[in-house]
């Protein structure tokens, strides 16, 4: 080998030997410093003199080998068999608090609390002003040996040692809550939040642990919650260049409600990191859960460009457009993301859930015959085409998945829609079937078992019987029960127009039916068809032919509004 090359893999063997000595050491920051190490590389030479180490320092290089020793048996045999070796360390160098703790977790580990507590009283006797030997002595004190005034006294020492580290405070707070002493951590905690410190991680902790003392009320103003926020607003000022404690910040206000708080700082970490993680899509979940929509929106819209997959941001659109009455554009947005989550049982039904409410029913059908075929066992779903089925008038199809839907409510655990909207929809089936008495023994077990959702029941079962001209006094005793729940509901005020009609107060029926169409959002063909026959009955020809005329406009198929128009106006063209 060439003296070139024999000095050149000299110097990469000390390099390398340099950086792991460095590494092992930094536990033992005072051998590195107090080492007289006389080595140096000057233009291809290399001169190696022997070390001189003091006494104190040959005990701590001999705590290095052990320890690193330790290192190599852990990583090839287990915590276990590098115990002897870190116990080796300590003996030797009994200040290194790190390891002391971590060795006694290993003794606790084993049940051997006593080598325990021995092992970090030495510790803490090397390190008197090293807080972290005091506070595991404390949790040791507290929680194995359940000696709560040693806890206490330990817990105090680390209190002293390091009155800016927010784990004294903790350990301190968790002693007094053990013990019921509720004023100390009061006072511990009002100490705590008048400290210096300057840590953004500091204040945090700190917030944590008042939240743990009175956990936070977003709707409460009290004052547990005015210090709370204080604090996070100093962690968030301490830490307004650092992303990853104004996410922390940014979270408690999100988790508390405080969306409005929560917004801003999601701002700023995408001013800071644009691609901090998940970050657009928490400052679009704080906007929409502020009601911000304007701002919400282009941020949604940059999200799925970014990522046409990703389910949550769809699921916000959605959200964001169902809130802004946008009912078309949240379906769509649902859609896609079934698309990309079909085997999501609960996206199915709410998308033919809003495929009923937007009154697509052959759409709605499609949807729920799908989902059908994917969850066979789930009776919501039988459910669900039954009321699309019944949408539709096919009450020949829909009354048998009614009742299978029955079945599978009680066979099937979790099915729990056998309520009275379940009844009342059954019960509009059998109506349109024909099958008049047991469609009004549903609507009586829907008002029977669902009180507060009766008045709809109340008109469709009154209304019914009117239509039918018949049970006048029963029909008119459950209009008027719907009617004293919702006095301006047009249908209701319809009913009982039409009541008064077959009762022969045409009088008062017309002044019913006449409001009932003021206060329907739409036109209705059946109001404007009542109307014109209480027209025609007080012999007021021309307004009956008019209003039928309106009614046939909406529903062109009906036969008997053109019979009725084709009569009326025969008659006012001979009296005009």
């Amino acid at each position: 080998m060439r003296a070139g090359a024999a000095r050149r893999l000299w110097r990469q063997r000390a390099l390398c030997q340099g950086a792991l000595a460095v590494l092992l050491l930094a536990p033992f920051p005072s051998l590195l410093a107090n080492s007289e190490t006389d080595a140096f590389i000057d233009d291809g030479s290399v001169e190696v003199r022997p070390q001189k180490l003091t006494p104190a320092n040959q005990r701590k290089a001999d705590a290095v080998a052990f320890f690193a020793r330790g290192l190599f048996v852990q990583e090839s045999e287990g915590p276990e068999a590098a115990l002897a070796n870190y116990r080796k360390v300590l003996e030797l160098d009994p200040g290194y608090t790190g390891l002391a703790v971590h060795v006694a977790q290993e003794y606790l580990r084993r049940g051997e609390t006593a080598s325990a507590v021995a092992t970090l009283k030495e510790a803490l006797k090397a390190s008197p002003r090293d807080a972290i030997a005091a506070i595991a002595l404390a949790r040791i004190h507290l929680l194995n040996l359940r000696r709560p005034e040693a806890a206490e006294s330990y817990a105090q020492k680390a209190l002293a040692a390091a009155p800016d580290l927010i784990e004294s405070y903790e350990c301190l707070w968790d002693v007094y809550q053990h013990t019921g002493q509720r004023r100390k951590a009061d006072q511990l905690l009002a100490k705590a939040v008048q400290s210096e410190s300057t840590q953004p991680e500091y204040w945090l902790a700190l917030a944590r642990l008042l939240q743990r003392q009175s956990p936070l009320d977003s709707s409460s103003e009290n004052e547990g919650a005015k210090r709370t926020n204080a604090v996070v607003e100093k962690a968030a000022q301490l830490g307004y260049t650092q992303p990853a404690v104004l996410n922390k910040c940014a979270e408690y206000y999100f988790l508390s409600g405080q969306l409005a708080k929560a917004a801003p700082l999601y701002e700023r970490i995408l001013k800071l990191d644009p691609d901090y993680p998940d970050i657009l899509e928490k400052l679009a979940g704080a906007y929409v859960g502020s009601s911000d929509y304007d701002r919400a929106l282009p941020v949604l819209e940059k999200l799925i460009e970014q990522n046409p997959q990703q389910l949550s941001a769809y699921d916000q659109l959605a959200a964001l457009h169902r809130a802004r009455q946008e009912d078309a554009k949240a379906l769509e947005a649902m859609q896609k993301a079934l698309v990309l989550a079909p085997f999501i049982y609960e996206r199915h039904v709410a998308v033919i859930g809003l495929l009923l409410d937007l009154q697509r029913f052959e759409t709605a059908l499609i949807y729920a015959n799908a989902a059908a075929e994917k969850f066979p066992q789930s009776g919501l779903l039988t459910y669900l085409r039954a009321i699309t089925l019944s949408r539709l008038e096919r009450p020949e199809e829909a009354l048998p998945l009614f009742e299978r839907a029955m079945v599978e409510s009680v066979s099937q655990p979790g099915n729990d829609y056998l309520d009275g909207i379940f009844y009342f929809e059954y019960g509009i089936a059998a109506e349109q079937a024909k099958a008049y008495d047991k469609a009004a023994d549903l609507f009586r077990k829907s008002i029977e078992i669902d009180p507060g959702n009766a008045p709809r029941a109340c008109n469709y079962l009154g209304y019914m019987w009117v239509e039918r001209d018949e049970n006048l006094e029963d029909a008119e005793k459950l209009i008027r029960r719907a009617l004293a729940a919702d006095p301006e509901n047009g249908a209701y005020v319809d009913s009982l127009g039409w009541l008064y009609y077959r009762q022969g107060k045409y009088a008062d029926s017309l002044v019913e039916l006449l409001r009932a169409a003021e206060l329907l959002p739409n036109p209705d063909p059946v109001v404007f068809d009542h109307i014109g026959d209480a027209y025609q009955k007080l012999g007021r020809n021309p307004e009956a032919l008019l209003y039928w005329q309106k009614a046939a406009t909406l529903d062109p198929e009906n036969k008997k509004l053109v019979e009725k128009i084709d009569a009326s106006a025969k008659k006012v063209v001979s009296k005009p």
